[in-house]
């Protein structure tokens, strides 16, 4: 309750962190395998898994699209979990939309083990990877290379972050007046 008195008041909103998982999927090299976005929601050996071109450097790109994505998030972490049918060099990324660039995340050889690769933080402004157009996309793409023929096979996508809790609605409960 303000006072009737003319005073400054400060605000504090508090954030409230955030699992989400890829609504859907875009494939850019390669073709569908097996699965769908549903897939990725969970570590259950259940795969989303694509084939790789069949001729030159054997490619597959993909990604997650995340829809509803705060472009006031903080601490924005990114973590998958998959596996190749043969070794690749995988690379992971996100989508910076102010530039329209796919910036690395992580590098590494993957082959048939799975694993997890968890906590990865790109640089700079949290908000230029969330799209300032519709419903607020945020793009994470798996990308792997190599010789030969393979199938890669993602098992879980997800981002976690900080989202700002708005503040609380208005109290519409009417005034008890004493008499």
């Amino acid at each position: 309750t303000a006072g009737a008195a003319p005073a400054p008041y400060t605000a504090t909103y508090q954030s409230t962190t955030v699992t989400a998982f890829p609504s859907s999927t875009t494939i850019l090299t390669g073709t569908l395998n097996s699965g769908n976005a549903a897939a990725l929601n969970s570590d259950n050996n259940v795969y989303f898994a694509v084939t790789s071109t069949t001729s030159g450097t054997r490619t597959t790109s993909w990604y997650g699209s995340f829809a509803g994505v705060s472009s006031a998030l903080t601490n924005l972490r990114v973590n998958y979990k998959g596996n190749n049918s043969a070794n690749c060099t995988q690379t992971i990324a996100i989508w910076r939309w102010t530039d329209s660039t796919w910036v690395q995340l992580d590098s590494r050889s993957v082959s048939t083990t799975e694993i997890a690769i968890n906590n990865l933080t790109p640089s700079g402004t949290l908000a230029n990877y969330v799209s300032t157009a519709g419903s607020g996309e945020l793009r994470v793409r798996v990308q792997c290379t190599r010789t030969g023929n393979f199938t890669a096979r993602g098992d879980l996508m997800s981002i976690v972050y900080d989202a700002p809790v708005g503040p609380p609605p208005p109290d519409t409960t009417p005034p008890v007046r004493s008499n």
